[in-house]
């Protein structure tokens, strides 16, 4: 592999899961030839992240966050960072740091990125289920995506995650990353619906590159063992629903019935909590 790639991940208190990561990625890209500068965006983690990353990885760019920027505003810090030191890359692989890879198939990843198209990577769980990649639209609402599909391996979707992306350097001059809107969830699937609108093509992976989870319930608004004000209060919160951003999402891309999707998550998870 001739092309160079820059990896780029936002981590917090996830301290061996980060450093298992890690180590796939540089033994994996070393066996197969990727050329590969990693940044690693630390949001103040308190289980000592930042310190083992330095020690086991002093080639990794490590950037110390000032706390609470969630997901998003850490994947603005880092490729800010990026563009303002004027990183050399070819492509900037935005990843998940709770990734396991299979090794044979992230060769394979590498062998089907091309200039014109991002190319996502395709999870299952332990169990054996897609979990995330690539998602097609479902019917005729705009922002309704089906979870992702065996069907969709090695084909085009429509929106994308970002636990594992490679997207051409030269798509990144035209459209932000991630839009100063967003704080967490959702700032994947605008991005992945501007580079549509925009004429790109977004394709999956046709082989499984890892496993990854579904993100946990526990402590969520989904969590029953909560009382029902501490559910709905993180409804509201930063890492569900925050109403800035969802407002700002649903009215960029939600057409004629945006409000309806503005309210969707509203109105189902309240009748929810309060009637469970």
């Amino acid at each position: 592999v001739t092309d160079k790639f820059l990896f780029l991940a936002t981590v917090f208190n996830r301290r061996d899961a980060t450093i298992a990561c890690l180590r796939q990625l540089k033994l994996l890209s070393m066996e197969f030839s990727v050329k590969a500068q990693i940044v690693i965006v630390d949001d103040n983690s308190t289980d000592g992240t930042l310190l083992a990353i330095r020690e086991e990885f002093p080639e990794v760019v490590v950037i110390e966050g000032p706390c609470e920027l969630y997901w998003a505003g850490g994947m603005r810090l880092g490729y800010a960072k990026i563009e303002n030191e004027n990183y050399q890359y070819d492509y900037l692989i935005a990843f998940n740091d709770d990734t396991v890879f299979d090794r044979f198939n992230f060769k394979s990843f590498f062998q089907e990125i091309t200039p014109t198209e991002i190319l996502v990577g395709a999870f299952k769980s332990q169990g054996g289920e897609l979990t995330y990649g690539g998602r097609k639209q479902c019917g005729f609402w705009p922002l309704n995506f089906a979870r992702p599909e065996l069907s969709s391996l090695g084909n085009e979707v429509d929106v994308a995650n970002f636990n594992f992306i490679s997207i051409p350097r030269h798509i990144l001059a035209e459209l932000t990353l991630i839009d100063d809107h967003f704080v967490l969830n959702s700032a994947d699937f605008d991005f992945s619906l501007r580079a549509r609108k925009a004429g790109y093509v977004i394709k999956m992976s046709s082989y499984i590159l890892g496993t990854v989870e579904r993100n946990s319930t526990v402590g969520t608004s989904q969590d029953v063992s909560l009382n029902k004000t501490e559910r709905l209060t993180k409804l509201f919160s930063a890492k569900e629903y925050p109403i800035k951003q969802r407002f700002f999402y649903t009215r960029r891309h939600g057409g004629i019935t945006w409000t309806l999707w503005f309210l969707k998550p509203y109105l189902g998870n309240i009748l929810r909590i309060l009637f469970s």
